[in-house]
């Protein structure tokens, strides 16, 4: 994985997105939407996902031309070469691009009690 971001929040390290490779081992280049938790104090890695109550999605970017509301669970897109940074307990992440190098036009996405 490259071109992600890891922002620091809590004792913890928050990782979302980057480029990797497909897990089938073709080697295939694809760019992720996935966030993940360091626990530092654990040594324990948790994958967030909308299931999770406390990694809920509060504000994504835009659907269909509109913003989601708060509580609607549409995941961020796929970005790499990203910009994030947690405030509190958000983690707000803006830009990056697509793997077709085209740059995510959207509003940032927040995660609400990473």
């Amino acid at each position: 994985r490259y071109f992600h971001t890891m922002d620091y929040w809590e004792d913890k390290l928050v990782l979302f997105g980057g480029m990797g490779t497909t897990t089938n081992d073709s080697g295939v280049a694809c760019v992720m939407n996935d966030l993940w938790v360091y626990d530092l104090a654990y040594g324990v890695w948790e994958e967030c996902t909308p299931a999770l109550p406390r990694y809920t999605l509060v504000r994504t970017e835009s659907v269909n031309g509109g913003v989601s509301k708060e509580g609607d669970l549409v995941v961020p897109v796929p970005r790499y070469a990203h910009l994030s940074v947690v405030v509190r307990d958000r983690l707000v992440v803006m830009g990056g691009q697509h793997l077709s190098n085209e740059y995510v036009q959207v509003a940032p996405s927040l995660f609400f009690g990473i």
